[in-house]
């Protein structure tokens, strides 16, 4: 995502900042800062910041040496061509400056809200949004980007459910896998069981005999059964005097 325009937006020197300095350092203050910005305006931001630097050197109170400095190190680490460092160093310096008073402050405040938004914090971006308005209400582009930063916001809190539903759906489907996996493994388990003959010892043997010999004897005593009530028709039939009238 690209940086907001006005985070990398610069200074133009006024006599009145270099107070502190005397009127010999003061010139070379205002032509460091001025031959930076030249180099700024053409994208060449490390030797902007070392002549920012060298202008700080001679006056450490300049507030505009400082804010320029700091949006050099933000443009620096957009083009990537820097160090972890940099928008941590620039963070430092924006929010030293928004605790003094003035446009600097509120300019300072700005563009650490942009940060804060480019870097997706949005919770962050809007309280320092807010920060500005109550130094100037009338500050149209802090509530712009106040409303940005809160529809982000909203938009990320209604897709985190979304997110977290996917998530879950994607561990139930694991689990129904993981349970379909332990069924059918259980059933091919339980198959080999049934398949696998069962181990024939002496006392199986003896069991399975008692009971062959068992039945055998059953057969035998059915079978008798059947002749003894088959000799008992055959007598009724042949020597049997009906005494019932037709």
């Amino acid at each position: 995502m690209k940086y907001f325009k006005y985070i990398i937006a610069i200074l133009i020197l006024s006599i009145s900042v270099v107070v502190n300095a005397t009127e010999y350092d003061a010139k070379k203050v205002r032509n460091f800062i001025k031959d930076a910005n030249e180099l700024y305006a053409k994208a060449n931001y490390k030797e902007a910041i070392k002549l920012y630097r060298k202008a700080l050197e001679l006056n450490p109170g300049s507030q505009v040496a400082e804010f320029n400095l700091a949006s050099a190190l933000i443009s620096l680490q957009e083009s990537r061509d820097s160090n972890s460092n940099s928008q941590q160093e620039a963070i430092r310096i924006f929010t030293n400056l928004s605790n003094t008073s003035g446009k600097i402050a509120q300019k300072s405040l700005f563009n650490l809200g942009h940060i804060a938004y480019n870097n997706k914090d949005y919770q962050k971006s809007i309280e320092l949004y807010k920060k500005v308005l109550r130094k100037d209400f009338r500050n149209d582009k802090a509530r712009k980007y106040l409303r940005m930063a809160q529809m982000q916001l909203n938009q990320n809190q209604q897709d985190k459910p979304k997110e977290d539903n996917e998530k879950e759906q994607d561990e139930d489907k694991q689990d129904n896998k993981n349970t379909k996996d332990q069924n059918e493994e259980k059933q091919k388990k339980e198959h080999s069981q049934q398949s696998k003959p069962q181990d024939i010892n002496e006392e199986n043997a003896n069991k399975i005999l008692k009971s062959i010999e068992n039945k055998e004897q059953e057969t035998l005593v059915r079978v008798k059964r059947r002749q003894q009530d088959a000799q008992r028709t055959n007598k009724d039939a042949n020597g049997r005097i009906s005494d019932k009238p037709w």
